[in-house]
């Protein structure tokens, strides 16, 4: 069974539930607003650090998936520096 834990959303700072996933590497989300995502530990870390226009962006994404789908939020380091990607995946697909 799965420990449900409870934070503020990083990407719209409502009160969502969410637990750990891949050995504790992401977490896996339920907010009222952003729907369902999951995003791996980078990119949280990220997005705590990011301007509020990014956060808003990738809420905006988050928010728009269909019912069958979750948002998936990684980060990727290039030498120009931490990028976030978003991208939809059939929620029977992901280690949920």
């Amino acid at each position: 069974m799965r420990n449900i834990e409870e934070q503020r959303c990083h990407l719209c700072q409502q009160k969502a539930r969410f637990y750990f996933v891949d050995h504790g590497d992401k977490k896996y989300f339920d907010c009222p607003s952003c729907k369902r995502y999951l995003i791996s530990n980078l990119a949280e870390n990220f997005l705590i650090e990011a301007i509020e226009e990014v956060r808003k962006e990738t809420a905006k994404f988050a928010s728009e998936s269909k019912e069958d789908e979750a948002t998936v939020i990684s980060c990727k380091v290039t030498s120009e520096g931490k990028q976030i990607t978003v991208a939809y995946e059939p929620r029977k697909t992901l280690p949920i």
